[in-house]
């Protein structure tokens, strides 16, 4: 990933990786795209550095997400990027990384091949598992940006504080200069080449269909593989237009729950619309969809009923995990109930997985295996004050939208919390 995959975020900072948590800093400063230049970005000391302790079998600090999945046997996202980058054509061999750029301290002349662009935060829902920076409407939401204020590690809190305030206006705009943006995809489109449009809401964004429409005119779409990743709330009628100049076009849905736990866990999300648009993506000729749920702890003890209905649709499964906020994470859960859902998994895994999926589901089972008696009490009671916020300021129940979770936990010896941080305080249930 260091040598081939570059991730800009809506306000500019940019990382070789989504679950790398610190952003790459140019001369001491955080670096930005539109400030700072591509080579900047890409030739920074950070990710020089990265390439040469991994040249040199050590493990970055940077990677530590990945390294602490590796060691609980469980799948890692390095692991999933790489069979997505080999399946997606990516043309770098990895026996070959260690001779690429050796010669220049491994300071790269190659562009990456795949860029991960997160083309601004316009979006139409208010995730619970989102941010400020990759939803405006959640920068709207004073209770749910609030949150997005607390503490964060001390590993981040240097960068993070050269970072906008959560809500504010993102100046840097890199986004909205397409000429470059599609100047700089370009580059690294000599051969197969990776385009993946995030958000906010990429069907939203104009500079979307403008970066695709941009490609298509330099002559290179057809090197292209595309993908998005969308809600699932909204069509274009440009997806389908666009689609055949490039190498291949996937639209990655991300859901996270069953019916009412979906519309619940993605605030503003409509199930029933949600099924139209999954018919209608299928429709679409040269488009391939598939479904992304991230797995989180409001939905890991019902993720099967989710699975199930998937594998009816005969999608496949893309692989995501928060990993931060800690207090969303899938395992900060009471061990019992960790351990239901983990068996849960196990059992879908063994008797009802299509071979296609079976990686994913099986990370997840790893996932929630992997610490099967630890648990942080005051995180999971900064999940509870957290929800409970959220709940009284959008009139929704987790007990609700997921009953056999509220009465696992109830029989798990924890008693919800009434406790609230933010907004009015209320007892919630």
């Amino acid at each position: 990933m260091p040598w081939s995959q570059l991730v800009v975020q809506p306000d500019g900072c940019a990382s070789f990786c989504c679950d790398v948590p610190n952003p790459l800093t140019v001369d001491g400063r955080l670096g930005t795209l539109g400030r700072d230049s591509l080579d900047d970005l890409w030739n920074s000391e950070d990710l020089v550095q990265t390439r040469a302790a991994m040249v040199a079998g050590e493990r970055p600090a940077s990677c530590q997400v990945c390294w602490d999945r590796e060691a609980s046997g469980s799948l890692s996202r390095r692991q999933l990027t790489t069979e997505i980058y080999r399946l997606g054509g990516g043309e770098l061999e990895l026996e070959m990384l260690p001779l690429i750029g050796a010669e220049t301290g491994y300071r790269l002349e190659r562009r990456p091949d795949w860029f991960l662009l997160e083309l601004g935060n316009v979006c139409n829902l208010r995730c619970r598992s989102c941010d400020p920076i990759f939803s405006s409407r959640i920068a709207g939401d004073a209770i749910h940006s609030a949150w997005a204020a607390t503490p964060v590690p001390p590993e981040l809190a240097t960068l993070t504080a050269l970072r906008p305030e959560p809500g504010a206006p993102i100046s840097s705009a890199w986004f909205r200069n397409i000429d470059a943006t599609a100047d700089m995809v370009a580059g690294g489109a000599t051969g197969n080449a990776m385009l993946s449009l995030l958000g906010g809401e990429p069907f939203l964004a104009r500079e979307t269909w403008q970066l695709l429409e941009a490609l298509v005119e330099r002559g290179v779409a057809g090197n292209i593989m595309v993908g998005f990743s969308t809600n699932g709330q909204q069509r274009s009628a440009r997806l389908a237009e666009l689609a055949p100049h490039f190498r291949s076009m996937h639209v990655s849905v991300s859901v996270d729950g069953y019916g009412r736990l979906y519309e619940y866990l993605r605030h503003g999300g409509s199930w029933d619309k949600l099924m139209e648009n999954l018919v209608w993506l299928h429709t679409l000729p040269g488009v391939s969809p598939l479904i992304t749920p991230t797995l989180q702890n409001a939905n890991a003890l019902d993720m099967v009923a989710l699975l199930r209905f998937l594998e009816q649709w005969n999608l496949h499964l893309n692989f995501n995990v928060v990993t931060w906020p800690a207090r969303l994470a899938p395992s900060n859960l009471p061990p019992a109930v960790r351990r239901r859902a983990a068996a849960r998994l196990r059992e879908f895994l063994v008797t009802e997985c299509s071979a296609k999926n079976a990686n994913v589901v099986r990370g997840y089972c790893e996932i929630l295996e992997a610490t099967p008696d630890e648990f942080d009490a005051s995180l999971f009671e900064e999940f509870m004050t957290f929800t409970n916020d959220l709940d009284a300021s959008r009139g929704e129940s987790l007990a609700e939208a997921a009953p056999e979770l509220a009465a696992r936990i109830a029989d798990a010896g924890i008693p919800w919390s009434p406790a609230r941080r933010h907004g009015l305080a209320q007892t919630t249930t």
